[in-house]
């Protein structure tokens, strides 16, 4: 081979490689934006029982709820309830959620019943509530069980339960990103995170179990 020809071979060579950085650098980017702010709403569910995965997570929520009922003692109830209260609803370890429209991302911001969520942070009560004798879960009343949980079974200060359960150690957030300003007023809330600040982000669990005169 010349000199001109491994010149010209030596210059495409260089082309073909800026042209594969640029494609990686691009679909990198792509990637990263989704996943930092995805800014969109993926699907407007009123009726969850119309989702394609209803029966995915109803069979999800009554098998933990089924564990409650049948426990024997009150640590395993406790128990039983801490993990309906804070398993997150996933559809395999590899997926960090459940596809509530089906479209394969397991990360969307969706409306449910007018409230917005994000599909990698969805536990039973924001769909159901677990009636076992003498106790009932909902969202309302989960954040007494964490503290029952830690506290009384696993011997943990109560002002250092609250402030693991306010920082999301035990019940996390999602990622999905907020409501798009389009929906801002048309919605019931602006975040997808509304119903941990409302139940878990200024929990007291000295005053819910009753330590506080």
């Amino acid at each position: 081979m010349d000199k001109r020809n491994l010149k010209s071979f030596v210059a495409l060579e260089m082309v073909f490689i800026i042209l594969i950085l640029i494609v990686v650098v691009i679909v990198v980017v792509q990637m990263f934006r989704q996943y930092v702010n995805p800014k969109k709403v993926s699907s407007i569910i009123e009726d969850i029982t119309q989702s394609p995965k209803y029966d995915f997570i109803k069979r999800y929520c009554d098998n933990l709820c089924e564990k409650v009922k049948l426990a024997t003692t009150y640590e395993e109830k406790i128990s039983y309830a801490y993990d309906w209260c804070t398993k997150k609803i996933v559809e395999g370890e590899d997926k960090g959620g459940v596809d509530i429209n089906n479209d394969g991302n397991y990360r969307d911001l969706v409306i449910i019943r007018n409230y917005p969520y994000c599909e990698n942070a969805l536990y039973c009560f924001h769909f159901s509530s677990c009636n076992a004798e003498g106790l009932t879960l909902s969202k309302e009343t989960c954040g007494k069980v964490i503290c029952e949980y830690f506290v009384n079974l696993q011997g943990e200060e109560a002002s250092e339960v609250s402030s693991l359960i306010a920082d999301g150690k035990v019940i996390e957030t999602g990622n999905c990103g907020e409501v798009p300003e389009k929906y801002a007023g048309k919605v019931a809330a602006d975040s997808p995170d509304w119903w941990f600040e409302r139940f878990f982000s200024e929990i007291d669990c000295e005053e819910l179990l009753g330590y506080k005169e």
